[in-house]
């Protein structure tokens, strides 16, 4: 704006270096927030600018160190079911066992002599 028009500081030449500014930066969301905060000079709106890019890096930055977790959520009926019948196999296993430990322990033991 100054080469364009040196010593040029009216109410027009801020609007046109701001409006330009802002179609200059090629990212229609930064242009649309800082045309949501109204700003009235090229000064305001370069401000306005740095302060959200650098709020954009730090969010991303954050983001990428953060883990990202998929959740799921398992009906709690059918754990039920799966502990129940765990809990029955389990019995039967250990009924199988005492029953092999009486038959070992009522069994004669060969004895060499």
């Amino acid at each position: 704006m100054a080469l364009a028009y040196p010593g040029e500081k009216s109410r027009m030449s801020e609007n046109i270096a701001r409006d330009s500014f802002l179609t200059a930066l090629n990212d229609p969301e930064l242009e649309l927030k800082i045309r949501e905060r109204e700003v009235a000079s090229f000064d305001e709106a370069l401000k306005i600018a740095q302060r959200l890019e650098v709020f954009k890096s730090a969010v991303e930055m954050s983001a990428t160190g953060r883990q990202k977790v998929n959740r799921q959520v398992v009906d709690d009926v059918s754990n039920e079911l799966s502990c129940i019948d765990l809990e029955k196999r389990v019995k039967k296993l250990e009924e199988k066992k005492a029953g092999v430990n009486k038959q070992v322990a009522t069994s004669p033991v060969a004895t060499d002599i």
